[in-house]
């Protein structure tokens, strides 16, 4: 089930706002979004908050760069080309060799995240995100 919280309530149970103290150290973060300016925002801002962060347009370029390092935290628009988020998810999952982190399914289109539960994603969020809401989440399935 997917529980609905204040932009306060994210920040405040994430322990941590990313540009108000505490960062995180050397936590590495693989953002998958077709979209370029969508994932650069994203990765700008995460990197400017402290983390170390890989990006993939597609699933596939997705599961290659998870083997060249290891992600503690997969954020993921379902939508993504080449290798689908279900498809690259399963990919994922049944790879023994890559690792078992958190997923956050970050959707362009609200429907998209009826995958959360299936895909046992960490947390689903809607485009556009507020990306303080973001890090926040990020944080919290990071450290939890």
């Amino acid at each position: 089930m997917i529980q609905m919280m204040s932009r306060d309530d994210v920040v405040g149970r994430a322990g941590h706002v990313v540009d108000g103290g505490r960062r995180p150290a050397t936590n590495r973060v693989l953002v998958v979004d077709s979209d370029r300016d969508d994932r650069r925002s994203v990765v700008d801002y995460l990197r400017a908050g402290g983390w170390l962060v890989d990006e993939a347009a597609d699933g596939r370029a997705a599961l290659s760069q998870m083997r060249k390092s290891r992600p503690d935290v997969v954020v993921l628009e379902p939508g993504v080309p080449s290798m689908d988020g279900r498809s690259f998810v399963s990919a994922w999952r049944q790879d023994p060799l890559l690792p078992a982190v958190p997923l956050v399914l970050l959707a362009s289109m609200p429907s998209r995240l009826c995958a959360v539960n299936e895909w046992r994603a960490r947390a689903g969020l809607a485009k556009p995100v507020d990306l303080d809401v973001l890090a926040a989440v990020v944080q919290r399935v990071a450290y939890s």
